[in-house]
């Protein structure tokens, strides 16, 4: 009888980084962008946002970290920022599963739920 090796457990995902790129010239996002710092200020203050700015160069977009929200639930979050609802900037997601962190991030993050 060959024994099988035992199954490793699977990680739940905890951290979801939301790129924006703005698709459309930066003249159309103007409109949105008092809506959107407070968007922003709202994820932040309530504990979904961990990280959130400008890319560099700034002609990328901007991008967001996320931390302990389901997939379905960031992309609800998502669509209500008014870069994307109003059509200036559409975002990509990207689930991260860590495979190392940092002891002074550890406490932060945490898997999803």
């Amino acid at each position: 009888m060959i024994r099988q090796p035992p199954k490793k457990p699977r990680r739940t995902p905890c951290c979801t980084c939301c790129c924006s790129t703005t698709r459309v010239r930066s003249p159309a996002a103007k409109p949105f962008i008092k809506d959107h710092v407070a968007y922003r200020e709202r994820h932040h203050r309530d504990g979904t946002f961990l990280v959130s700015g400008q890319t560099y160069p700034t002609s990328n977009g901007g991008a967001i970290v996320a931390h302990s929200v389901a997939r379905s639930t960031i992309e609800q979050i998502t669509a209500q920022d008014p870069f994307v609802a109003n059509s200036a900037a559409k975002c990509t997601i990207t689930t991260i599963i860590p495979g190392r962190v940092h002891p002074g991030l550890a406490s932060v993050l945490k898997p999803a739920h």
